[in-house]
Order: C-alpha cells, then structure tokens, then sequence
C-alpha cells in the first residue's frame, strides 16, 4: 500500500479543506461547468431557483401530435435530468424537489418538460460554486435533526402531495431525498403524517 495523502477527489467529487477554520467542502464544479456547457447554457441568463413557482408539470404537456413527438426525440431530455439527478444524489440537496418533478416525464417528455429542465441548467449555471460545506462539530448544537415536509396535493395529474425530509448533523445536512406520497392526502393534517411514515 502507498500513502497518497489527503484524498483530494472521489467519483468526481471535489474534497477541500481548511484545517486551520475545520472546514471540508464537497464541490462538483467541474462536473457540473461540463454540464452546463454540454447543454448550451453556459451564457445563459441566471436564475435564483432550481424550479421557478409558475411551472406546473403534467402528463397533459407531453407530446400530442406526430411532429411533436419527432422533435422531442432528438431533445436530449433524459440525459440532461440524468446529469442532475446524479449531482443532487451526491452533493447537492437543492436540486432534489427540481429532478423529482422532472423525472416524472422521462419517458415522454414534452416541450413544457424541456423548458422546465432549461430553467434547472439556468440555476446550475448561476450557482455551480454551490458545495456542501462540514465544519468541527459545536458542542452547543444538537447532534442529530431532521426535518420533513410536503406540498399540499400539488401534483396536478394525481393530487398526490410530495414530501421530502432533509436530515443535519450538527447542523450540517447528511441526508435527503423528496418522495411522492403513495395515496392522495384529504387535510394538511393528515398530509403530515402521512410524510412521516
């Protein structure tokens, strides 16, 4: 065995340190500068949300006529959410609710679908500095939080509500994931537990 020293990267995540503030970062800059640029959209206009609060996805958007299911099958719309979805996955929790409305509509997307995917690379182009940042534990802190929550039936095809959880150690996140519900909530109260089972 050989000593390489401090891992610098793992699977195309960037590791950075700050010994002296206890600081790490996981950073995919690299990853995602390709992406952006793979997608045109390097020069694109910024914007400050992975998915903007007009867009309102539904199966009713896919591709009705001929001509417009021949123009979606040279839209490279599964490889682009693909991209993303691997990003969120490893570094970056803010991307999940976006990939989990987005890859709804893989199999069939529609040009709504594109567009909505063209506002996520838009954000990632603004934000592609963004990391996950670790610092030395606070002993004033609490170990272990989590977090959940839901949109009230904001599914417009199913009226299923998604719920996500968000998990922090000492105040650094660790874990997430959005999940569509499994049944139809009838009250917000209900909603909740149904997002906590």
């Amino acid at each position: 065995m050989k000593d390489l020293g401090p891992t610098k990267r793992v699977l195309g995540i960037d590791i950075l340190r700050n010994r002296d503030k206890g600081e790490l970062f996981l950073s995919q800059l690299s990853y995602l500068k390709k992406v952006v640029e793979r997608f045109r959209m390097s020069n694109s206009k910024t914007v400050r949300t992975p998915l903007g609060n007009h867009t309102k996805l539904s199966i009713k958007q896919c591709p009705q006529s001929e001509d417009e299911k021949k123009e979606m099958e040279i839209t490279p719309y599964a490889s682009g959410v693909g991209s993303i979805m691997y990003r969120m996955v490893c570094s970056r929790p803010d991307l999940a609710y976006a990939v989990s409305i987005m890859s709804r509509f893989m199999a069939n997307p529609g040009i709504v679908h594109w567009q909505a995917l063209k506002w996520v690379l838009r954000y990632l182009n603004g934000s592609l500095k963004g990391n996950l940042k670790y610092t030395r534990a606070a002993q004033d802190e609490d170990a272990l939080e989590g977090y959940v929550d839901a949109d009230y039936a904001d599914n417009v095809d199913t009226r299923k509500s998604l719920s996500g959880f968000v998990f922090t150690l000492y105040g650094m996140t660790i874990s997430w994931k959005p999940n569509q519900q499994y049944v139809v909530a009838l009250s917000t109260t209900e909603e909740e537990y149904i997002a906590l089972v």
